[in-house]
């Protein structure tokens, strides 16, 4: 297996080689379907090849006899309301043979921790304790124009839809057919087995600590028929409430 960027099935040659090398599947970063979100993320490679052409690439590795295995991120300020909803359905109109999901995660030393530490929107910041949380399955911050619940709601279905059972042998069959390699398609159904496992046992599938998240409430000031400013409401003490003001 080997990590790849999504233009690598835009070149013949290199499918070539890497198909002469023995290679039976590529870990390819999808990031996101939304092309707003890809360029808020500074993603050109994927912008330049282009969403809609996902799936064409997909297959052309395919067809060599490679499996693709992608990763999506979800969680990010801006995104469109039913974006679990349509990654799921990507995932399954693309023909990926596994994907693995996180949630978008701040972590030290990356321009978006640098970017919510000086908006005050991390919930998790009690280091090194809250370090559990800080798995890329897990929501550690306030959203901005969604509730923790949505987010948490949406993950939920997104996990569900892909990593049912029944999707998972459609999948492999599938996986089999396109690549027609036996070893590629097994190697792909033992990753979804264990991405499966790996998303049921987690805490923000079965039991999300949302709770967390209601000591800081984020609030959107409206005016006329755009966003003036964004609220955070922090309630540090009962009965004892700041307010913390930011422009956009």
């Amino acid at each position: 297996m080997a990590q790849v960027t999504i233009n690598f099935g835009s070149d013949s040659d290199l499918i070539e080689l890497a198909v002469a090398s023995g290679c039976r599947a590529v870990f390819i970063g999808i990031e996101s379907i939304d092309e707003g979100i890809l360029k808020s993320m500074n993603k050109k490679i994927n912008l330049a090849s282009r969403v809609a052409n996902n799936r064409r690439i997909i297959k052309r590795i395919q067809d060599r006899g490679i499996a693709v295995i992608g990763t999506i991120a979800v969680g990010n300020d801006g995104e469109p309301s039913r974006i679990f909803e349509d990654t799921a359905r990507f995932v399954d109109k693309s023909g990926l043979d596994a994907v693995q999901f996180t949630i978008i995660t701040p972590l030290p030393g990356t321009a978006l921790f640098e970017q919510l530490t000086a908006e005050e929107r991390i919930v998790f910041d009690d280091y090194p304790e809250d370090w559990v949380h800080y798995s890329l399955g897990s929501l550690v911050f306030h959203p901005k124009d969604r509730s923790p619940e949505e987010i948490a709601a949406g993950w939920k279905l997104m996990i569900d839809r892909v990593y049912s059972k029944a999707a998972m042998r459609k999948r492999f069959f599938y996986s089999l057919f396109r690549t027609k390699r036996l070893s590629a398609a097994y190697f792909s159904y033992q990753l979804n087995k264990a991405y499966r496992q790996a998303y049921l046992d987690s805490r923000f599938y079965s039991d999300p600590p949302l709770e967390a998240f209601h000591s800081h409430l984020w609030k959107c000031e409206r005016e006329g028929g755009g966003i003036r400013s964004w609220v955070l409401v922090s309630i540090r003490e009962r009965d004892t409430i700041s307010v913390i003001e930011r422009q956009n």
